[in-house]
């Protein structure tokens, strides 16, 4: 609940602060976003592998035995940049609350996707 919330005031914060810079090219916005984000995830990392405990078999932070799943994040860590430029010049470019409302349109991408092509079997709770 603590990550969501966090994760909405970021867009709203990103969102009002991309609209009133710009004039800023939107690539020096990118750089500093971009460093932000490293900085944040790694404390965050940092925590969290503080937090576990250091038994023998504990699976350390980003740590995978398959090279399949590293060329996964590869692939999605490109296509998020692609898609942060892109909402990055459209927010720049237009309302700030008109794009977030349609970029709520990816839920029902997301459900599609996780229903047609992921097979996820949704259960009651």
């Amino acid at each position: 609940m603590i990550y969501t919330l966090c994760a909405v005031l970021g867009v709203c914060f990103v969102a009002v602060s991309t609209k009133k810079l710009k004039n800023l090219h939107f690539s020096v916005l990118l750089t500093w976003y971009s460093i932000f984000t490293i900085i944040v995830m790694s404390i965050v990392l940092f925590v969290r592998y503080q937090c576990t405990k250091h038994d023998e078999g504990v699976q350390v932070p980003l740590s995978y035995p398959d090279l399949s799943t590293y060329l996964l994040i590869i692939i999605t860590c490109l296509i998020h940049a692609v898609a942060t430029s892109l909402m990055t010049i459209t927010t720049q470019h237009s309302s700030p609350s008109l794009v977030n409302l349609i970029s709520y349109t990816g839920i029902i991408y997301n459900f599609l996707l996780d229903v047609f092509y992921f097979a996820v079997q949704f259960t009651r709770l």
